[in-house]
């Protein structure tokens, strides 16, 4: 038999042990077989489009407060719909998840997706001394008709002099035409749905649709020197289902983190810098260092091109002084 197209796999899914059979020729035939059984193929656990039969998420106020709600780089996510992928291991267009021989299917997340706070830095400026409920605090934006990859550079802040409960995360990233998907290299203080503690780590995020996919974290300490990357390729020609890898590496330490994707929907917009924020109620809370710069950002087009966007500051809440300001390659954020 022919070898088996792993973009094939990709958008079986199945959940088995193999033994004895051929890697991806059994994976496939196994699906099919089920589907032909089923009479219908199960929807993807990732894919961008939610059921409309999803149970309606609480308000930010009340994910808050309950622990089965816990903090992403994207909102706060019910437990049962974020993921660890294990290192070597793919997070497929159909939300599986392949390691090795074995292919997990993830099962649907039943809420209509990630919860954020409602207030607006746009709308409102709070008092400059007080900080906001939380989410992203700060970050810029530029839209392209299809981006393939972004890279930046930035170095690790000082602990914050307070070191409670909050969450901190720092980070690049790319977003799909709905804000629906993203991928991102990320900086965390605190502990988040992928573990850390009081404490800086890194890790690797994809969350699509209403579920979240996460690497093990590597730790991280203040002075270190990063580059977060995130490359996808082979894409179709509308950019759609590519494959690639969400990387961020530790240079004085000598190691990072990478999770690989194969991703349904086209990605149209960039962000060369976020600070986002969960739990912070004192402006002592955040690092003491009170700035970080992104910088040597690069940014490819769906030619695989590097581009010269024109970012812009899409929000700055205020909360603790906070500000922002870019060029095309560099992306600074201060506060206090």
């Amino acid at each position: 038999m022919a070898p088996i197209d792993r973009r094939t796999l990709f958008r079986t899914g199945a959940v088995m042990k193999l033994a004895n059979v051929p890697k991806f020729t059994g994976i496939l035939f196994l699906s099919l077989v089920s589907a032909v059984l089923v009479g219908v193929v199960s929807p993807p656990a990732g894919a961008e489009a939610t059921r409309s039969r999803s149970l309606p998420s609480p308000t930010y106020a009340q994910a808050t407060k309950d622990p089965d709600w816990i903090e992403t780089p994207s909102g706060l996510v019910n437990k049962s719909c974020v993921h660890r992928v294990p290192p070597g291991a793919t997070v497929a267009a159909d939300g599986s998840i392949i390691d090795g021989d074995v292919v997990t299917r993830v099962k649907r997340c039943p809420y209509a997706g990630p919860v954020r706070p409602a207030n607006s830095p746009k709308s409102a400026r709070p008092d400059a001394r007080t900080p906001s409920t939380g989410g992203w605090w700060i970050d810029s934006w530029w839209h392209h008709s299809w981006l393939s990859g972004i890279s930046a550079n930035w170095s690790v802040p000082s602990a914050p002099t307070d070191r409670v409960d909050q969450t901190l995360f720092f980070f690049p990233s790319l977003e799909t035409e709905t804000a629906k998907s993203i991928v991102q290299p990320v900086l965390q203080w605190g502990a988040s749905a992928a573990g850390g503690g009081q404490y800086w780590s890194i890790g690797s995020w994809y969350v699509t649709g209403n579920s979240s996919y996460y690497s093990t974290l590597s730790r991280a300490y203040s002075g270190d020197s990063l580059t977060g990357k995130v490359a996808l390729g082979t894409c179709a020609s509308d950019g759609g289902n590519c494959e690639g890898y969400i990387h961020l590496w530790d240079n004085t330490r000598g190691y990072g983190t990478s999770l690989d994707v194969s991703t349904p929907a086209a990605w149209t917009n960039a962000q060369s810098g976020v600070m986002e924020n969960y739990g912070v109620s004192s402006c002592t809370m955040l690092p003491a260092s009170g700035w970080i710069q992104f910088s040597s950002v690069v940014v490819t087009n769906g030619a695989y091109q590097q581009v010269d966007p024109s970012f812009y500051l899409d929000r700055a809440s205020g909360s603790c002084n906070s500000r922002g300001s870019l060029t095309q390659t560099t992306m600074n954020i201060a506060w206090n």
